[in-house]
């Protein structure tokens, strides 16, 4: 083995590919060099532009064999019908997707064949600088690699010969016994087609001479390889193949993606245990089954994410990138994982085929991939096996056992996950019609108890909305969750509703807090649970904790801008106010229509004593009552009293009568105290949501030193005995 300097294929063919004489060129050495390989009883399975190096001298050299396997025995000269069993498990694949061969994409036998397909990939990129077969996401483009038929590669190209179209289209046939059967085989053809057109004798009505040579890559890096002149004897063990393998990554330069695409450094750095689980491609006949693999692909990350070993994205940051043209590794840089799990539902009727791959964020590379065909009973089965396989490709050593899917009726199944997807669409039709899915999935399976912690959740966000009359809704939300911990007392969201309910409408901080330590006893990592808890401590007086709660919540949900508003609130409330304004403006950058976001950021700059930067921000609040209350806000601090007291008048006519609070907030600013103490009177006599966490607002600051204050806390049971007597444990997760 030798080391060599060169540059990889895959930084230098540009949008109309490299030039006729470079495919020649590049695709003879190429085509010898896997001659030799096969020759020793090897192929390489990962061949790709990256993996194929032009030297300064212009050598072309292979490498890369990390993934190469003993060759299948054959059957008699002439037959190639595989005669052992498959070099790898069924189902198991292994590769980087576009350069796949169907076989490999099935988990088949694969033989030299295979390693001819991702050639004949590697010349069409040559040769016009285009994949043949593509797609937006790894599920996209295996499904065009099994069932479509690439462009004629003289229509991208038309000076190209038509011949070399042909040579192409032969190795990248679906079937293999169609292909070449040799790399010598395609060799000769190669070599035999460029004598013919550099005699002019090739007879194509394209002209060659119209087709532009790119110059030589200049040197770049260092690598190992598997060079084209290698003799058949050069290399005889596997081992020695591994060992090189070993040595290139160690001089390996900066990797690309499978598309191309520099892997951002975080993407390096990030731990081996994590991952993002992405939402499934829906390839039913049916477009409204969208519904059901975005939830196969939700349960399936609830199962890996109740793996304490496993470092999971959140569901609210991996799903953000639905609909995005956005590579791999870029989705996997901002969400800070290393892996990438993604794939495909087909639905129809009873039936259900579910294609999962797992990819290696820093390059492309398919750890592992696999299709189930079962019928609809089996979809959690499925997703127990899926988790499986997962966690043994990650090498993660489980300290206990690994969690299940608790099987239910199929069709009360695929209720639910159509139910939890109109409820998130957040709009009065949404959730009606989500109770009713809901209640339907229930007269089939009246013990599930996912659907009734769903349930609770869509009657309690009716009352907040205004949709429902928050007696009545929140008295439903109980009776509901309630329902589910009879069932299962062991149910963690169950107990994560009713802490919720305890907080949010009870004004019980004990009883929430109660709830709250079961259901994070239970499920630690459970996201959810976390982000409503951390309002919880914040209530509490806890600001250290919630705010190392908040930074371990972005850490695994990055892009979710809720995340980043609330841990601006714990900045805010802890008196840091550069931090909560970077938090908030992270949150706008994220969700640029988000309400409220510009009052936040508006709120850090006033509370850092920016007052005219704040009133900028303020002014451009989209919320209407947060832009007038903020308006009076700073317009005070500037001195311009009078507007100042035109906007505080709009505030308590239009909003008074429901937010009293509000009120108080910018009388308490403006330091009268008497009429911040009435407004915050008759926010008490409303029970005015949010009361427990007015004590910890920075705008009452100037009425702490007031005798009624200590009387104000001891009403809202929010004094320092008070709320030391609630006891909370709580353990951020690492």
């Amino acid at each position: 083995m030798e080391l060599v300097v060169g540059q990889s294929l895959d930084e230098v063919i540009g949008s109309d590919g490299l030039g006729l004489s470079k495919v020649f060129e590049i695709g003879i050495a190429a085509a010898d060099a896997l001659a030799s390989a096969h020759a020793n009883e090897i192929i390489h399975r990962d061949l790709k532009p990256a993996n194929i190096i032009v030297t300064a001298e212009g050598d072309v050299k292979v490498i890369d064999f990390g993934l190469a396997a003993a060759m299948p025995a054959q059957s008699p000269a002439g037959d190639s019908v595989t005669q052992i069993a498959p070099l790898t498990v069924e189902g198991a694949v292994m590769g980087t997707v576009p350069y796949m061969s169907p076989e490999q994409l099935r988990g088949s036998s694969v033989d030299q064949r295979s390693d001819l397909f991702a050639l004949g990939v590697v010349l069409f990129e040559l040769a016009t600088g285009q994949r043949p077969f593509v797609g937006r996401s790894q599920a996209d483009v295996s499904s065009s690699i099994l069932n479509l038929e690439p462009a004629s590669l003289t229509a991208i190209q038309p000076g190209l010969p038509r011949h070399l179209g042909r040579i192409i289209a032969r190795c990248l046939e679906k079937d293999p016994a169609r292909r070449y059967h040799s790399a010598i085989d395609l060799r000769n053809e190669l070599q035999n087609l460029q004598r013919e057109v550099d005699s002019g004798s090739h007879g194509d009505s394209g002209s060659s001479s119209s087709v532009t040579t790119a110059p030589t890559p200049a040197a770049a890096s260092g690598a190992r390889y598997w060079s084209a002149r290698s003799t058949p004897g050069a290399i005889a063990l596997i081992a020695l193949i591994v060992l090189a393998a070993l040595l290139w990554r160690n001089f390996a330069p900066t990797t690309r993606d499978n598309t191309g695409e520099l892997a951002g450094q975080d993407v390096l750095a990030a731990p081996p245990n994590s991952i993002a689980v992405l939402p499934f491609a829906n390839t039913s006949p049916d477009v409204e089954q969208e519904y059901f693999s975005d939830g196969v692909a939700e349960e399936l990350l609830n199962l890996l994410a109740r793996i304490p070993e496993l470092r999971v994205a959140a569901r609210t940051s991996s799903f953000s990138f639905k609909g995005k043209n956005l590579e791999l590794p870029e989705i996997a840089r901002r969400l800070g994982v290393a892996h990438v799990l993604e794939g495909s539902v087909r639905r129809d009727r009873d039936q259900v085929r579910v294609t999962a791959q797992l990819v290696r964020a820093q390059d492309g590379f398919n750890v592992w991939s696999r299709t189930y065909d079962r019928t609809l009973d089996d979809i959690f089965a499925i997703q127990d096996e899926i988790a499986g396989d997962v966690v043994s490709q990650l090498k993660v050593t489980l300290l206990g056992e690994s969690p299940q899917v608790i099987e239910r009726d199929a069709g009360a199944f695929a209720l639910y996950l159509q139910a939890r997807d109109l409820a998130r669409r957040r709009t009065a039709e949404g959730f009606e019609q989500s109770l009713i899915l809901g209640n339907r999935a229930l007269e089939i399976d009246p013990e599930y108890v996912e659907v009734l912690v769903m349930i609770a959740s869509v009657y309690a966000n009716q009352a907040d909305y205004g949709l429902r009359p928050r007696d009545e809704g929140f008295s439903l939300a109980r009776a509901s969750a309630s329902k589910a911990l009879a069932i299962d007392p062991d149910c963690a969201m169950a107990h994560g509703s009713l802490g919720w309910i305890a907080r949010s409408y009870d004004k019980d901080m004990a009883t929430s807090a109660r709830h709250y330590e079961r259901a994070l006893a239970l499920e630690p990592l459970n996201h959810t649970i976390l982000a409503n808890a951390t309002s919880l401590v914040l209530s509490l007086g806890r600001v250290e904790e919630a705010i190392a709660l908040g930074e371990h919540i972005i850490a695994r949900d990055p892009v979710d801008p809720s995340g980043h508003t609330n841990l601006g609130l714990a900045y805010l409330q802890a008196g840091q106010w550069d931090d909560a304004t970077t938090r908030f403006r992270t949150a706008l950058e994220l969700s640029p229509d988000g309400l409220s976001l510009r009052y936040l950021i508006g709120l850090g700059l006033l509370m850092g004593g920016d007052a005219t930067a704040a009133l900028a921000e303020f002014t451009q609040e989209a919320d209407e009552e947060y832009r007038t209350k903020g308006s009076a806000l700073a317009l005070y601090a500037l001195g311009e009293q009078e507007q100042s007291d035109n906007k505080l008048q709009v505030l308590k006519q239009q909003w008074g009568e429901a937010w009293p609070s509000e009120v108080a907030q910018v009388y308490a600013w403006i330091s009268e105290a008497d009429s911040a103490f009435t407004w915050l009177d008759r926010s008490i006599a409303i029970s005015e949501s949010g009361l427990s966490e007015q004590s910890q607002q920075p705008f009452f600051h100037p009425l702490h030193s007031d005798p009624r204050w200590p009387e104000f806390r001891r009403r809202t049971g929010t004094t320092q005995e008070q709320l030391d007597s609630i006891q909370f444990r709580l353990n951020v997760p690492e």
